[in-house]
């Protein structure tokens, strides 16, 4: 190894390491400053150590002694102490088998602490105010009844404060915050309980836009169907009333026939006939004689040709036939007439 310049021996390095002590669980461990000192004075050199160099780094190149040829005796100091642990920021000797300094800070638990709550607003257009949210404060991951309201007024940030830092045994209570409601129109990026950084929450929503929604193309409907036209029923025909018979006719009681008139007695001055010559021309008169016409008027009666005069019961049973054939023909008029009838209902 040789010198870098300000004095003379072999290159020497000088290592630095931080350690934290009684952190609650939750709670992030800050950034800190540490500056090498050489022989009791404060050097230009400082190096941040974090979690990204996990709390550890080296001061490089260094002289071993000094213009004098003297060892320098290097120490390291903390800058500043952070808030809420104790420290100090007197430079600290380095170990000598490896050439290190530690840092130690012990968090200190005051009797009370306080939360910040931020809301953050993504992507609300230009014009929109957001609304005012309510932020709840958890204690050991359940809810309690203590809240804040984030709003336009107060820039949309508040605190919890007098918040007991330990419980009735001493044990320290974890805070988180969490928003009660995410608002219409927005959706959020920190669900649910959220922790507790270096005594800030921070909760953030995003403004989501409304995409109109198109709605359906309606559904013509169908063209209704015209009904057929009713049909009008036929009225039936009035049925034929059926004629009365007509009561056939009593018949007429004939005429009492004339008794004919005696023929005259021959004139007795002709000299009497030869008997037998008499009785033949009788025979032949009797052949001879015309028979008698049907009498038209009521004085000469009608001789049958039985040669007997008509009888009044003959005419009786005549008018009785007529008669019966009558109302028989009624009847049947009669019955023809219901048929029809009957045919035509159907």
């Amino acid at each position: 190894m040789g010198g870098n310049g300000n004095g003379g021996g072999t290159v020497y390095n000088v290592n630095v390491k931080k350690l934290w002590e009684n952190v609650p669980t939750g709670v992030t461990t800050p950034a800190i400053e540490a500056q090498l000192y050489s022989d009791g004075k404060a050097t230009n050199q400082i190096m941040t150590l974090n979690h990204d160099n996990n709390y550890s780094g080296t001061f490089k190149y260094l002289s071993e002694y000094d213009a004098n040829n003297q060892p320098i005796k290097y120490t390291v100091a903390e800058v500043n102490v952070p808030t809420d642990y104790t420290g100090t920021t007197t430079p600290q000797p380095l170990n000598a088998k490896d050439n290190t300094a530690t840092l130690v800070n012990r968090y200190s638990l005051p009797a009370t602490t306080s939360i910040k709550v931020n809301k953050v607003w993504a992507a609300v257009p230009t014009g929109t105010t957001p609304p005012s949210i309510t932020a709840v404060l958890y204690k050991n991951g359940q809810a309690t009844q203590t809240t804040v309201t984030l709003s336009a007024s107060n820039q949309y940030s508040a605190q919890f404060t007098d918040l007991p830092v330990t419980d009735s045994t001493g044990k320290p209570i974890s805070y988180s915050v969490a928003e009660e409601k995410v608002p219409t129109g927005y959706k959020s990026t920190t669900v649910g309980p959220q922790p507790v950084n270096n005594g800030i929450v921070t909760l953030k929503n995003t403004y989501v836009p409304t995409i109109p929604v198109t709605p359906d193309t309606p559904i013509t409907p169908n063209t209704p169907v015209t009904p057929d036209t009713p049909v009008t029923p036929i009225t039936p025909n009035t049925p034929v009333t059926p004629s009365t018979p007509s009561t056939p006719a009593t018949p007429g009681t004939p005429n009492k026939p004339v008794s004919p008139k005696k023929p005259k007695k021959p004139t007795m001055g002709h000299k009497r006939p030869n008997t037998k010559t008499t009785t033949t021309s009788q025979a032949s008169l009797a052949t001879k004689q015309p028979t008698p016409k049907a009498s038209t008027d009521s004085e000469t009666p009608a001789v049958s040709s039985s040669g007997k005069l008509p009888q009044t019961s003959d005419n009786k049973k005549q008018a009785l036939v007529v008669s019966l054939v009558g109302m028989i023909l009624l009847s049947f008029i009669g019955i023809a007439a219901v048929v029809s009838h009957k045919f035509k209902m159907n």
